[in-house]
């Protein structure tokens, strides 16, 4: 596996917590991207794919599909935990 430059490297904090509901609990959360600082509420887990995909772009400048597939699968993963 290649280890991408420091130049491509991000790095997002992504809090969680479930709140109740009448149908189960809910994920709720808030991300952010530490060199920016830009950060975003949420009130589903697939919203953190869109706030990450726009950082996620290879060296030609195409979104890397690999990494979004990996995310998206993680976020699938977590759902099917709760």
């Amino acid at each position: 596996m290649q280890v991408p430059d420091l130049d491509e490297r991000h790095t997002f904090v992504i809090k969680l917590w479930q709140e109740g509901g009448e149908d189960g609990d809910l994920w709720r959360g808030h991300i952010s991207h530490v060199a920016s600082k830009q950060g975003a509420h949420f009130h589903q887990l697939p919203e953190i794919q869109y706030f990450i995909a726009p950082y996620l772009h290879n060296k030609e400048g195409r979104l890397s599909l690999s990494l979004i597939s990996r995310l998206r699968r993680w976020l699938q993963e977590l759902q099917l935990r709760r």
